[in-house]
């Protein structure tokens, strides 16, 4: 602790918030990281192998055939999901 004293540190904080201030993207991140914390990991969706989501290519489908294959996938993807 004795590598950054708490004056040293106090001066690193007012150079982060004013560099903020003038538009650096870097000191906005790392003063929410710090002040708010680190965004929790995304999480990725997959099937119950472990594999991708099978879906089906609708956009070229009339909207009540499209509307008719969305309500099909939802209603497997909350099967598989055990819903």
């Amino acid at each position: 602790m004795n590598a950054c004293t708490y004056k040293d540190w106090k001066i690193i904080w007012h150079v982060a918030v004013e560099q903020a201030k003038k538009g650096d993207r870097h000191a906005r991140e790392w003063l929410t990281d710090y002040l708010i914390g680190k965004a929790p990991q995304r999480h990725e969706l997959s099937g119950l192998d472990g594999g991708p989501i099978k879906t089906e290519d609708v956009s070229e489908l009339p909207d009540a055939a499209r509307l008719a294959a969305i309500a099909s996938l939802c209603e497997r993807v909350s099967k598989e999901a055990g819903g």
